[in-house]
Parts: structure tokens; C-alpha cells; sequence
């Protein structure tokens, strides 16, 4: 299976642009496919509407290749309360030596009770704040990709 990333252009962000990508790939795919839809700083309303046709609902706490990177914590909240709890809801947080996402989106994961997938944890220190996570009883995941390390 191919899975869309939507930090593309346009990204993938509502139900116009995720239409737009899902009649693209239905008119050439050759396998199995699925999109992911992306948090934006002003989506966290209206796109949980889309969470039964997508991979799931990707937040890009850090640098990425379009116009989704949430830098203001209140709306990592609301995607967190927003997108239901029974789709997948991955997040990208990787670590900047100036950054401290990772802690953050824990401690908000810890206030909505969601579970939540981290994207390529690729630190020692990431690791341990996952492991941690996990043992304090919050719902979290975690992975990596050779290409990440």
C-alpha cells in the first residue's frame, strides 16, 4: 500500500483538496492506496469530517514541505479534541536542538486522553520521553525508518 502524505501541493487539508487527490490516485493507481489528511492552523473544526475516508490526520509540529506547520499550541490542542479517538492520528514532532515539541504535544495527549502516534522518533531522548509516556498509562506510539536515523 502507497500512502499520501498531505504536505503536498496543494496540501491536503479539506474536503476540496483531498477529493482533488483522491480522483488523482483512483485514475492512475496501480496498488493499494490511502491519504492522510493534514492539520492546518485553522482546519481543526471542519476536518474531522474527512476521518473516515483518511490513513489518518497528520500535525507537523515541526518543519515540513508546505504551509502545515503548527507552531501555536492551543491548536494542537483543538486537532487533539477535534479528530475522533477511534481514527489514527499521527503527529510529527521531531527534534530540534531549539525545540521542545515533543514534551508539549505529551503533556496535551495527557490532558485530551487520545491515543496518538509518533512519527519518526529517531533520539535517544525522544525514545525516553515516549517510554515514559507509555508507562505514565497515556495512549502512544511510536516508529521509525532507517532514512530517519
Amino acid at each position: 500500500m502507497v500512502c499520501a502524505m498531505p504536505n503536498t501541493n496543494p496540501p491536503i487539508v479539506d474536503k476540496e483538496s483531498f477529493e482533488l487527490a483522491s480522483k488523482i490516485a483512483s485514475s492512475g493507481a496501480v496498488c493499494d492506496y490511502a491519504l492522510f489528511v493534514g492539520a492546518s492552523l485553522t482546519n481543526w473544526d471542519k476536518v474531522c469530517e474527512l476521518a473516515p475516508q483518511a490513513a489518518a490526520l497528520k500535525m507537523y509540529l515541526c518543519d515540513t514541505f508546505t504551509t502545515l506547520r503548527l507552531d501555536d499550541n492551543t491548536v494542537w490542542l483543538k486537532h487533539l479534541q477535534n479528530w475522533p479517538a477511534n481514527y489514527p492520528l499521527c503527529i510529527h514532532a521531531e527534534q530540534a536542538a531549539h525545540t521542545c515539541s515533543l514534551p508539549a504535544i505529551l503533556f496535551l495527549v495527557s490532558v485530551a486522553r487520545r491515543p496518538v502516534h509518533i512519527c519518526h522518533v529517531s533520539k535517544r531522548v525522544e525514545l525516553e520521553l515516549v517510554i515514559t509516556a507509555k508507562q505514565a498509562g497515556l495512549p502512544v506510539t511510536c516508529e521509525v525508518s532507517p532514512r530517519h536515523l
